[in-house]
């Protein structure tokens, strides 16, 4: 009888996660029945990327609660207060479907509070980011971000322990995360995302010729959109351009050579993408899939920023890493000679080994202790 694995990940909005949900369930699809629990209809429009074996379960059927989490009003926070409200009826499905293990890798806490009471029950953790209570720029924040994040530390202390293991898509957050509980978790691992396959095919690039950007991201604090404008002011040229991918609504400024582009599917396949500068100004990332998309996809790259935690992992591709707008603007004159084919093309397939779907299915199989 093949084993039993839940995957829970309920989000809104454009997720780095999904691809790696995708890919997760698929890989474990081959040997065990996989159960995807979806809280309303999140997972509904990629149901053709799954593999035919993997079932899914709703939480929520009723069509009134399709709207919840797509309002900006709340910034998504009543989706969250959904999930919260589901821990019964999560329960009660755990118990119905017996699953030998359980993966949680978005809005863990009510999965893990809905299945305190099933020991036979393997409980594994894929954090998805870099938790914000360790980030030292949540401290200069205000005070609902402050006791926001000291409840997050609170529930990680006494609700991931009861975890088998703890999965980090970086070694730069598995350190923190020992360092900051005094190595009382014992139990927390790197495990990089599955993001690319072998298989697939890397469409070249067209020549970059300094000018053309792009931003890829959404309106927060954390992707620090406003040093990205500051830095193409700063720009000498009258050609110059900046098309913005992502989650920007309402926003407008007074530049026609800035243009907003909403989400694209396929993003690293389109033309205009291929011949621009990934514009880079993120204050934290874990590791940040879109710039590992970006580099897979052979996209110039450029990181502005005081230094982070997520620089250490892209200077060890050799990104360009400016500290602030007025350096990296000196750099572009020389772009065109540090962004050889040759360069994009070593990077990309160094990315793309690094964090490929065959060698996650390997290490999540060992890790879950799977044959």
């Amino acid at each position: 009888m093949k084993k039993s694995v839940v995957l829970w990940a309920p989000f809104r909005g454009a997720v780095g996660t999904r691809q790696a949900v995708i890919a997760t369930a698929n890989v474990l699809s081959k040997n065990e029945r996989v159960i995807i629990f979806q809280l309303v209809d999140e997972w509904e429009p990629y149901r053709v990327e799954f593999d035919s074996k993997v079932e899914f379960e709703t939480i929520f059927k009723h069509k009134f609660f399709r709207h919840i989490g797509r309002s900006n009003t709340f910034h998504r926070r009543d989706f969250f207060l959904l999930s919260i409200v589901a821990i019964p009826l999560l329960a009660f499905q755990l118990r119905r479907y017996k699953a030998d293990k359980l993966i949680a890798m978005l809005l863990v806490a009510p999965i893990i509070l809905a299945s305190t009471k099933l020991t036979k029950t393997s409980l594994y953790i894929s954090v998805q980011g870099s938790p914000a209570f360790l980030l030292d720029s949540y401290k200069s924040r205000n005070i609902y971000f402050r006791l926001e994040n000291l409840v997050r530390e609170k529930l990680w202390y006494f609700l991931y322990r009861k975890a088998e293991c703890v999965f980090c898509m970086s070694d730069i957050t598995t350190d923190k995360i020992k360092q900051r509980f005094h190595q009382k978790f014992s139990n927390v691992v790197t495990l990089r995302n599955p993001l690319f396959s072998a298989t697939q095919q890397v469409v070249e690039k067209k020549p970059c010729f300094g000018s053309n950007f792009i931003f890829v991201g959404r309106d927060s604090h954390q992707k620090n959109f406003s040093l990205a404008l500051e830095f193409f002011a700063s720009i000498d040229s009258e050609y110059k351009s900046l098309t913005v991918y992502g989650d920007f609504n309402g926003m407008t400024v007074n530049d026609s050579r800035i243009r907003f582009a909403g989400y694209t599917e396929n993003l690293w396949q389109e033309e205009d993408v291929k011949g621009s500068i990934h514009l880079v100004t993120s204050r934290w990332e874990d590791p940040g899939h879109a710039i590992l998309e970006g580099l897979a996809a052979q996209v110039p790259t450029l990181i502005i920023g005081n230094s982070s935690d997520f620089h250490f992992i892209y200077a060890s591709y050799q990104v360009p890493i400016y500290g602030c707008s007025a350096d990296a603007a000196k750099f572009l004159v020389e772009c065109n000679e540090v962004y050889t084919d040759s360069y994009l093309r070593q990077v990309s397939e160094m990315v793309a080994s690094d964090y490929s779907i065959e060698s996650y299915s390997k290490n999540l199989r060992d890790l879950l202790c799977l044959a």
